[in-house]
């Protein structure tokens, strides 16, 4: 091999020679220690065999990984007499580069001795209060390895913190490490003071000789602004007319809508739905007859919560007018908030037999309904 070992040479050059050909001398060409067990028939196959080096081999492997100076590679040597069992290598620049000469080494890596602080999860965010009263806690976790002294944790302005869910809220906490160097893994809860203002910062988790790790926390702290109340009207036999701009016509024919404010013609974030049953179609299915009723007498209650916003003088009936005929309709308010209280009027004028139900999709909801247009508020 030009420029390399060949069986007669360590480089290939008269007066390299090996002690014994085929660098067979234990005294001045190679060692006399076996690095593998391979059998003499390990390499009676095609491909890629593989054959673990022994304890010796391991040794050697570890010597070129702390100094590498010493790494002067191995040598392969055959001792069994068969001449079937020779072993063929490609050099580096053979045409399959899968074939090519290579070393691999497998190790493992010890268990690093860096002092290390872990926090999880690392953002605590939506945090809110009004002033004066401490936002609900969240939690997070805390532990550390390596250390030579505690964990010491501090709370940005804003912000406290403590081991406990529910006492004992301050600014700084210190967990001490153990003999080992470790701290356990210790729940953290952390909420806002109830000072107000907007926060955006970092819980701080320090320890002599360790990297500073952060658990960013976020909120807000504020007045509530109420929602100011509101005022909606529906006319359910009034299809064709509108009394007011803001009031809706939500009934037989258009059986679903949204409410708005009377006075702003905002939504209102509540809906309307109405069925009913005959369906339409069906013998006996009620009707909007737009002059069967009237608007009630001046002085009453009725008047003073319904004149100028709907017109009372349509009714919803029966189709069978000369019949004596059941029928009904549902109404169904949906989008309603539990923290409110909803005043229900309802003003029925209605010709033959008639059941009304009036549906709220939130049970826990306070209404009352006194003296159909339906005024909602």
């Amino acid at each position: 091999m030009e420029n390399g070992a060949t069986w007669k040479s360590y480089d290939g050059t008269t007066g390299h020679e090996w002690g014994k050909d085929g660098a067979a001398g234990t005294t001045d060409d190679r060692g006399s220690v076996n690095l593998w067990e391979a059998a003499y028939d390990a390499f009676n196959t095609v491909g890629a065999p593989t054959t673990d080096l022994n304890t010796a081999g391991i040794a050697v492997v570890q010597g070129w990984a702390n100094n590498p100076a010493t790494n002067f590679g191995v040598t392969l040597q055959n001792y069994h007499d068969n001449a079937n069992f020779d072993i063929t290598f490609d050099a580096r620049e053979a045409t399959t580069a899968a074939n090519r000469p290579k070393l691999i080494v497998t190790y493992c890596i010890g268990a690093s001795d860096v002092p290390t602080i872990t926090v999880a999860p690392a953002s605590l965010s939506g945090f809110t209060t009004i002033p004066g009263t401490p936002s609900d806690p969240k939690p997070y976790t805390v532990s550390g390895s390596n250390l030579t002294e505690g964990i010491v944790i501090t709370a940005p302005t804003g912000f406290a913190i403590s081991k406990n869910q529910n006492t004992g809220y301050g600014n700084k906490i210190t967990l001490d490490a153990n003999a080992a160097g470790a701290v356990v893994e210790t729940t953290i809860y952390a909420h806002l003071t109830g000072a107000e203002g907007t926060f955006n910062d970092a819980i701080t988790h320090t320890s002599k000789g360790t990297e500073q790790k952060d658990v960013t926390v976020s909120g807000a702290c504020a007045e509530i602004t109420p929602i100011p109340p509101w005022t909606s009207y529906n006319d359910m036999a009034a299809p064709n007319t509108q009394t007011h701009t803001n009031a809706t016509c939500f009934s037989l024919e258009t059986t679903n809508g949204a409410l708005k404010d009377i006075d702003t013609g905002a939504l209102t974030g509540v809906t309307m739905t109405v069925t009913q049953s005959p369906q339409a179609g069906e013998t006996g299915e009620p009707r909007v007859q737009t002059d069967r009723g009237a608007m009630p007498p001046a002085g009453t209650d009725a008047y003073q919560v319904f004149n100028t916003f709907v017109d009372l003088e349509g009714v919803i009936g029966s189709a069978t007018i000369n019949e004596e005929t059941y029928f009904w309709v549902d109404v169904t308010f949906s989008g309603m908030d539990n923290d409110k209280t909803y005043t229900l009027y309802r003003q029925p004028i209605v010709m033959r037999v008639i059941k009304m139900t009036v549906y709220l999709d939130s049970p826990s909801q306070e209404w009352f309904q006194p003296p159909m247009p339906a005024h909602l508020g």
